[in-house]
């Protein structure tokens, strides 16, 4: 075009003509220290030299590297074979067109596919089990278990393209291995892909996807979900009675909630159509994920839900529980898949599919197949290098062997890691930095961000780079967000990349990284929490560290996460000696680990955290902190009693009563929670009318307000005291109210533990029908709670009423299959129990063999 304007205004014909080749050079300067050039040399620009040499006037002459690179965006035809002075093997150009109309995807590998090689018989299960599901309605829990790179993401894929098209729904969530600190993050994952909403997406858009698609699917039991799902997505309530409500729940109450709200949610989807739910990467899952996971199970005998869970190999820990757990209950719903490596027969048949070369050297192909282990991954990684380095190359639509290619693969690395670096290696310099801080994000990076941290490099130039790398297959776009978003094409990748920065450039990267999340995020950081105190925590900004990291502790101990919980509390202490903090944000850390080490058993550490806090309350103002000093004291007296020590629970309890009654503040609620665990403390030790007299005076002092947490615990511990009292009428009206105040706080546990206590009152009183209502309305509400345990024992119980009521063929019934359920969880204690009630029965029943 510019010739021709040149012919056109000043008669002159402008005759250029240009050779595009790419490779690696040699770069040097060149003239003095004054007046200072620089130059490139080597083959890459020799052959770049002879290509515009041999291109005629108003042509462009590429390379084979230049065309594999954009011939997905620019028309060429091949020119004829080219011999070049100096270069001994003949070349393959090709001459420019111009662009494509259409410009296709910029794959840097085009063809190198092939079909799933020596998995039939995994793949026919899997099938099966999907076919099953679709077909009959039947769920399935189905477990792939392999090594990195060994093909359980291509054998999920298989299973997606298999249902593509069928009446199910799919929908995935992965587990990251930044994100092991976040609570239920594999779920957080799989509710957002539900509802269709990124992480970007505003809290007001999520909460009304959330309640458009929960009242569509359910309808009016949405009111029993949507908060407790609102709460998990970190999302203001909307419902201010319901927020009221979880207010007065603890940590454990709260997840047991959440864990019927997705149970129930996803049932509910299930039963609309049949639904699948990919689970990937379990192996870097929260616990609390795996605790969620285990509590599903169940499901898939109940509604026409698959779960597809995707692992590493393990031995222990709670998928070995899962494992175990399916093994025994859901047996015939379970499948479990593990992959090994391929059989060298195998492995050769999937290398000849991917590059099919009639002549490939054997020397060579040996090399190949032994390098790759019978690992898929590492086989297809080592064929990348090889074109990468232009060994192999696509001619007229197959590939072929360069000539002289080394047979011995000597300048392959031998690991699946120095093979990843290798390709890394040859990439441009601005490609790598993108990458090594897009490593340091994570897996999966938001381009935003990444855009933020390189403030330097012009957005059009990131997004062309991150266009080139998919091409080159070290990332993936990801689809359905509203802002781009790039994932590692797999988690060895990240890790290699992320391995190559000095730990000086990965502190600043990760300080960045976080101020950059701080501000794509500003309007939703509840929900980045927990990877704001992983960069900070990495980064030399240790007042952030210390924010983000007290945050986190208390969102974990919150959701009863108290592995995270206590991992963030402890990292946060173990920071506060570098970092200037105030007395209250010590007091905070010291007492929010306590009550995570008071959950989990761990008392006399629980104990430790709570006089390290009151020597800092001491040495600031204690009377600027007396709820501090009750609530610690409360503490320390909880840790004692759990112990049996009830001598010194009581002095801790007494301590506490004094602080407050010193303190001349209306502190009624308080005062009440002390009353009423002095009053179970002597329950504990025996003394019916001590422990009376101090419940009824907590009773006083909350009974006309709104802490009906508090006033439900009375309740229930007066309706104890009464039975042993054998006062079974004040028995049965105080686990009554109590029952009432669960119910309107949504506390199912405690409801259906509040229905056995009252059968078991009124089969004491010889109300055997009212006995049996309530013992059997526990049991319903326990098979939706999942409590297989409870459930066991109430059929126990109920075996024994229908026992009592003469009614022996429902009592065999009932008592036979708590002995079987107890059998099939390996409960022996429990399975015991059976064995006893049994022979009570064979006693009434005239059955002695």
């Amino acid at each position: 075009q510019l010739s021709q304007k040149l012919k056109e205004s000043l008669g002159v014909e402008l005759r250029v003509h240009i050779g595009l080749n790419a490779g690696s050079v040699i770069v040097g300067g060149i003239g003095s220290n004054l007046l200072m050039n620089y130059t490139a040399i080597g083959d890459t620009v020799n052959l770049a030299q002879r290509l515009e040499d041999s291109a005629p006037a108003g042509n462009v002459f590429v390379s084979d590297s230049v065309y594999r690179q954009t011939q997905a965006l620019f028309d060429y035809v091949p020119s004829p074979t080219l011999r070049l002075k100096g270069i001994a093997r003949p070349i393959h150009g090709h001459r420019l067109i111009g662009p494509k109309s259409k410009p296709g995807s910029v794959r840097g590998i085009e063809g190198l596919k092939a079909p799933m090689i020596g998995r039939d018989y995994e793949l026919h299960r899997l099938l099966e089990a999907a076919d099953s599901l679709i077909q009959n309605g039947r769920g399935h829990f189905v477990l792939i278990t392999g090594e990195a790179g060994i093909g359980k993401s291509r054998l999920t894929s298989e299973l997606k393209t298999s249902v593509r098209g069928s009446s199910v729904t799919v929908i995935e969530g992965q587990s990251l291995t930044y994100r092991r600190t976040v609570a239920y993050w594999i779920f957080l994952d799989l509710l957002r892909n539900y509802l269709g909403v990124g992480a970007d997406v505003s809290a007001q858009q999520v909460q009304q996807k959330l309640t458009e698609t929960v009242s569509d699917l359910v309808g009016q039991r949405s009111a029993e979900i949507i908060p407790y799902l609102e709460h998990l997505l970190s999302l203001p309530p909307s419902n201010a009675a319901a927020a009221e409500r979880i207010r007065f729940l603890d940590a454990s109450q709260l997840r047991q909630q959440i864990f019927l709200a997705i149970r129930d949610l996803f049932q509910a989807e299930a039963r609309r159509q049949p639904l699948i739910l990919i689970l990937e990467d379990l192996h870097w899952a929260d616990e609390t994920s795996l605790d969620l996971l285990l509590f599903l199970l169940d499901s898939v005998r109940q509604a026409p839900l698959f779960l597809l869970a995707i692992s590493r190999p393990f031995q222990e820990g709670i998928m070995a529980k899962v494992v175990d757990w399916a093994n025994s209950y859901i047996v015939e719903h379970f499948v479990n898949i593990p992959l090994q490596v391929l059989s060298p027969t195998q492995s050769e048949q999937l290398l000849f599919q991917l590059l099919d070369i009639p002549e490939l050297i054997p020397s060579l192909r040996d090399h190949i197949l032994q390098r790759a282990a019978g690992i898929p991954f590492y086989l297809e990684e080592i064929l990348r290098m090889l074109i990468d380095k232009g060994m192999i190359q696509r001619e007229d639509g197959r590939w072929a062997l360069s000539e002289g290619v080394d047979t011995t693969l000597l300048g392959v690395p031998d690991t699946l890691e120095g093979l990843i670096l290798a390709r890394f290696d040859r990439l441009v310099e601005s490609q790598r930095h993108i990458l090594q801080v897009a490593s340091v994000i994570g897996r999966q990076f938001n381009v935003a961000v990444l855009q933020m941290v390189l403030h330097e490099i012009p957005a059009e130039s990131i997004d062309q780079a991150l266009a080139q790398l998919v091409g080159r297959e070290f990332i993936l776009p990801q689809p359905d967000v509203a802002n781009p978003e790039f994932a590692f094409r797999h988690s060895l990748m990240s890790d290699a990349i992320y391995k190559t920065l000095l730990r000086r450039d990965l502190k600043e990267l990760h300080g960045h990284i976080g101020e950059a999340i701080e501000s794509v995020y500003a309007n939703r950081l509840e929900g980045q929490i927990e990877i704001l105190a992983r960069h900070y925590s990495w980064s030399p900004r240790r007042e952030k560290a210390l924010h983000y990291l007290t945050l986190a502790g208390h969102k974990a101990a919150r959701n009863y996460a108290n592995e995270q919980a206590r991992q963030h509390y402890e990292q946060a202490l173990e920071l506060m000696p570098h970092v200037d903090h105030s007395p209250d944000q010590a007091i905070q850390l010291h007492a929010g680990l306590a009550d995570v080490l008071i959950f989990i058993g761990e008392y006399q550490a629980a104990r430790e955290h709570c006089q390290s806090a009151q020597s800092i309350l001491t040495e600031a103002d204690p009377l600027v902190f007396i709820e501090e000093q009750n609530a610690l004291k409360r503490k320390i007296a909880t840790t004692y009693e759990r112990q049996g020590d009830y001598d010194q629970a009581l002095s801790c309890m007494t301590e506490a009563q004094k602080v407050i009654e010193s303190s001349g503040q209306p502190m009624n609620a308080d005062l009440a929670q002390i009353y009423n665990d002095i009053g179970w403390i002597h329950f504990r030790q025996g003394n019916p009318d001590e422990a009376e007299r101090n419940l009824v005076q907590a009773l006083g002092l909350v009974e006309n307000t709104n802490r009906y947490d508090v006033i439900a615990s009375i309740y229930n511990r007066l309706g104890g005291i009464y039975y042993q009292k054998n006062d079974l009428e004040q028995a049965s009206n105080f686990v009554r109210k109590s029952l009432v105040l669960r119910e309107e706080m949504g506390d199912i546990v405690a409801v259906a533990r509040s229905y056995n206590n009252l059968g078991l009152i009124k089969w004491k009183q010889g109300d055997w029908n009212m006995a049996l209502d309530n013992l059997q309305r526990s049991i319903e509400l326990n098979a939706t709670l999942g409590d297989i345990e409870a459930i066991i024992l109430l059929h126990l119980n109920i075996g024994l009423l229908q026992t009592d009521r003469g009614e022996l063929d429902e009592a065999k019934a009932h008592l036979e299959k708590g002995r079987k359920d107890a059998r099939q969880i390996g409960h022996s204690f429990v399975e015991g129990l059976a064995e006893l009630h049994l022979s009570r029965f064979g006693l009434a029943a005239n059955e002695w063999i």
